[in-house]
């Protein structure tokens, strides 16, 4: 499995658990919830990941061909999702959450670290 498949996966999963952390804050999850509830929640942030995430690289894909006025090869695409992937990995500071108790307000913190590593990133 080569290395840009292993980082979309664990960009994901991290993606995944930062959507579970926010259902938590909302009161959403909770000890008393059936298992019907628990497999709805679980599709809500399989999809939320999955949509937003593909939407969010349609549309900056679409954006730089717009702006550049060029086509993008497949190998340049592969460049710019790794460098999107790499720089996405402030996002393992969402693990010191599972040892930690941190308000919700860390997450929106380490959102606007990937952010801004990815605009570093795609920079370069």
């Amino acid at each position: 499995m080569g290395s840009l498949w292993k980082s979309i996966f664990a960009f994901l999963l991290l993606d995944a658990y930062r959507s579970l952390l926010l259902k938590r804050n909302e009161g959403e999850w909770g000890s008393s919830m059936s298992f019907s509830s628990i497999v709805w929640t679980f599709e809500e942030i399989v999809v939320d990941v999955f949509v937003g995430n593909f939407v969010f690289f349609c549309i900056f894909l679409l954006s730089m061909r717009l702006m550049l006025n060029t086509s993008i090869q497949i190998s340049r695409c592969k460049d710019i999702l790794l460098a999107i992937l790499v720089s996405s990995y402030f996002k393992i500071f969402l693990i010191a959450t599972m040892v930690w108790e941190f308000p919700s307000s860390v997450i929106f913190i380490i959102d606007l670290f990937v952010l801004s590593s990815n605009t570093v990133a795609l920079k370069g």
